[in-house]
C-alpha cells in the first residue's frame, strides 16, 4: 500500500497555505509529531498531522499503530477537540484522488481501515489483569472485523460522550504502550468492572494509579512526608461546589505508584488523566481566571509586524539593514541576523537535526536568549549547566531540618547544589535571586522521557521553588496571586513557554500550564509563522519583568508598614514584660526593645 507525497502546487496549497513546503523540505520525523499538531491551532500548524501520514504510509518511516494512537490520544485533548473539525477537512482532502471516504469523528477509512482504523478504534475502559487479555483480544479481533463490515455500526460507536472516548482511548493506550515499552501518559488502574459508569463528580475516583512517567517511585518514605505536608497545609482552596482542592489531591497523591505533580499540590491543566478526577464543573473553575501578561509595546508590535510578508532572505536582510531603536527591537534584530545564517547555511540544519546537538540550537537559533535580560536592572541570563539559587536553598534547608531530628553523617552535612537548569534569569543584587528557568533539549520529542521528566517534574519543580521562595519573602500567597513564574523548554528547533501561578484561593495549591508550541521554520519562506517563536521569547521577558516589579511593588509596602510599626512602637516608649523566673525570685521587669531574640 502507497499514499501519494504531494509535490510543486496543488490544491491542498490553496486549502491549507504553506503546506507544500513541508512535503518538499522536510524528512525529520520530530517536525511533524502528533503532539505539535495537537497543540497549535493555526492552519500552518496541521502539517505534522499530514506529514506523519505521508512518511509512515509511503516512506515506511514509524510504526502505523503508534503513531495513529497517538494522533487519537492528543485530538481528544482540550487543545485537539478544537481543532478535530479541521484536521478531518484535512484527511478528506488528502484521500480525495484515492476516492475514499470518511466518517466526521472516527477518521475511519471505509476502504482501508486496517490503516486509518487506529484513528477511531474503540478500546474497553478499564485496564485488565492476565487472565482476561485472551478474552479481550478476542473482542478487538471481532470490533476490527465488525468495523470493516459495518461502517454505521462504526458511527453510532463514535456518538459516545467525550468522557468514555477519553477513557476507552487511554486503555488503548496502554496496549500500544506494552509493545513499545513506552509511558506517555498517566492511566488509572481499577479493579471495578470496565462498564459500570463512573460517579460524578469526580468523573472518575482513583485506586492505584502512576504518577508522572519517569520519576521516582512513591515510596514509603515519601508518603510519609506527604501525609506530614497535608496535616501542616494552610488555608485550604473551596470550590464553589464545596469540593476541597487539597483534601482530593491528597486522596489522589496517595495513591500513585511514583512522584506526581499533587504531590507538591500542584495542578498541571493539560494533565487529561487528573482532569478526570475532577467533575467537569470543579475542573473549568481551576483552570479558570489565569493571570493576565502585560502585552508587548507598541513599537515591537510594529516592528514584528514590519516582516509580514517577508518570503525571502533576500527581503530579510533588506529590512535587517536598518538597525532599530528600543532594547526589545534589538533582540528582535539579533535574533532574525541569526536566522539568515541558519537559513543560508549548507547543508541545512533542518535536513540534519538529528545529528545537531542541544548546545547548537541553543547558540545558533535561540541564542538571543542570552540578551533578554538587557536593560532589566542588576539582572543576567546565566547559561550552562547552573544550579538554582531557590533549590539549593530548599534543599539545604530540608537537610538541616533533618540532621536537627537525627545525627547527619559527613555526608549529610554537605551542602546540597540544588537541581542544575540549562540557564536561569538571575538577579545579583543581594540576596542573589533566580526569577526563571531555561530546559533544553536536542530534539523535539514530546513523548520522549526527558521531555516527559523535564516538562512535568523537573521545570515546575524548579518554578515552584522560586514562587515559594518570593511568597515567603512578601508575607503569603494572597499577595503573589496575580503573578506568573514562567519558564521555557527548547527542543531543537521548537520553543514552547510554561508558567505556574497560585490557585484562586488558599495558600497551598499551584497551577501550571503550558503555552502553544512555537517554532523556527525551515525556511524563510514561512518567516510569518516563525515570527510566533520570537513572540514566545518576548512574552518570556515581559512576564519575568511584570513578576519582579511586582514583588518588589509588594516588598516596599511590606517594608513601609514595618516602618511605620516601629516608630509607633518607639513613640510608645519601653514596652514593660514580665520576665519568667525561677520559683522563689521576684519578677524582674524586662525591657521589650533590648531582650535577646
Amino acid at each position: 500500500m502507497s499514499y501519494p507525497t504531494y509535490y510543486g502546487k496543488t490544491k491542498f496549497s490553496m486549502t491549507i497555505p504553506g503546506l507544500d513546503p513541508y512535503f518538499t523540505r522536510n524528512s525529520n520525523p520530530d517536525l511533524w509529531h502528533p503532539n505539535d499538531f495537537a497543540q497549535a491551532v493555526s492552519t500552518t500548524a496541521l502539517k505534522p498531522f499530514v506529514q506523519g501520514l505521508t512518511m509512515i504510509g509511503s516512506r515506511g518511516k514509524g510504526s502505523i499503530p503508534s503513531y495513529a494512537n497517538k494522533c487519537a490520544r492528543f485530538l481528544r485533548t482540550g487543545a485537539g477537540k478544537e481543532i478535530m473539525s479541521i484536521a478531518t477537512e484535512v484527511i478528506k482532502l488528502r484521500l480525495a484522488s484515492q476516492r475514499k471516504t470518511l466518517t466526521e469523528k472516527g477518521f475511519l477509512l471505509k476502504n482501508d481501515s486496517k490503516f486509518y482504523g487506529h484513528l477511531s478504534e474503540r478500546h474497553d475502559a478499564k485496564q485488565r489483569n492476565n487472565d482476561d487479555r485472551s478474552r479481550d483480544s478476542e473482542q478487538e479481533e471481532q470490533r476490527d472485523h465488525d468495523e470493516q463490515s459495518d461502517d454505521q455500526e462504526q458511527r453510532e460507536d463514535d456518538e459516545q460522550s467525550d468522557d468514555s472516548e477519553q477513557e476507552e482511548q487511554r486503555d488503548g493506550d496502554e496496549q500500544d504502550e506494552d509493545s513499545e515499552q513506552e509511558t506517555v501518559s498517566h492511566k488509572p488502574v481499577s479493579d471495578q468492572d470496565h462498564n459500570e459508569e463512573q460517579p460524578e463528580p469526580p468523573r472518575k475516583n482513583p485506586k492505584t494509579v502512576q504518577g508522572t512517567p519517569g520519576s521516582r517511585p512513591f515510596n514509603s518514605d515519601s508518603k510519609a512526608l506527604f501525609i506530614k505536608r497535608y496535616l501542616t497545609l494552610g488555608t485550604k482552596w473551596r470550590l464553589n461546589s464545596g469540593t476541597i482542592v487539597e483534601d482530593r489531591l491528597f486522596k489522589i497523591g496517595v495513591n500513585c505508584t511514583s512522584l506526581h505533580s499533587v504531590h507538591s499540590f500542584m495542578i498541571d491543566i493539560d494533565d487529561t488523566w487528573l482532569e478526570l478526577m475532577f467533575s467537569k464543573q470543579d475542573w473549568h473553575e481551576i483552570c479558570s481566571q489565569w493571570p493576565e501578561v502585560p502585552p508587548l509595546s507598541k513599537s515591537v508590535t510594529r516592528y514584528i509586524q514590519s516582516f509580514d510578508g517577508i518570503t525571502s532572505v533576500k527581503g530579510l536582510k533588506k529590512i535587517l539593514k536598518e538597525r532599530p531603536q528600543g532594547t526589545e527591537e534589538e533582540l528582535v534584530y539579533h535574533c532574525l541576523e541569526n536566522w539568515c545564517d541558519i537559513y543560508e547555511d549548507d547543508p541545512s540544519a533542518f535536513t540534519i537535526a538529528d545529528k545537531l546537538s542541544e548546545s547548537w540550537w541553543q547558540n545558533e537559533a535561540w541564542g538571543v536568549l542570552r540578551k533578554l535580560a538587557k536593560g532589566v536592572t542588576d539582572c543576567k541570563m546565566l547559561p550552562g549547566d547552573v544550579a538554582g539559587v531557590e533549590s539549593k536553598r530548599r534543599q539545604n534547608e530540608m537537610f538541616r531540618s533533618k540532621e536537627s531530628s537525627e545525627p547527619g553523617t559527613r555526608e549529610q552535612q554537605r551542602a546540597r547544589i540544588g537541581k542544575k537548569g540549562d540557564m536561569f534569569w538571575r538577579s545579583f543584587s543581594e540576596p542573589v535571586r533566580d526569577w526563571a528557568v531555561v530546559e533544553a533539549a536536542k530534539t523535539w520529542n514530546a513523548f520522549g522521557k526527558k521531555y516527559i521528566i523535564e516538562s512535568t517534574s523537573k521545570l515546575p519543580r524548579q518554578l515552584y521553588d522560586i514562587l515559594l521562595h518570593r511568597t515567603q519573602e512578601v508575607g503569603g500567597a494572597h499577595k503573589m496571586r496575580g503573578c506568573i513564574v514562567p519558564g521555557l523548554v527548547i527542543g531543537g528547533p521548537v520553543l514552547q513557554q510554561v508558567q505556574l501561578c497560585w490557585g484562586l484561593q488558599g495558600a497551598n495549591v499551584t497551577r501550571f500550564g503550558r503555552a502553544i508550541s512555537t517554532r523556527l521554520e525551515s525556511s524563510a519562506e514561512l518567516l510569518s509563522e516563525s515570527m510566533d517563536a520570537i513572540f514566545t521569547m518576548l512574552l518570556f521577558r515581559t512576564t519575568v519583568v511584570s513578576l519582579m516589579d511586582r514583588y518588589h511593588e509588594v516588598r516596599r509596602r511590606r517594608e513601609q508598614q514595618t516602618e511605620v510599626a516601629d516608630r509607633r512602637a518607639l513613640l510608645a516608649g519601653p514596652t514593660r514584660v514580665r520576665q519568667e523566673t525561677k520559683p522563689g525570685q521576684d519578677n524582674v521587669p524586662q525591657n521589650l526593645l533590648h531582650s535577646s531574640p
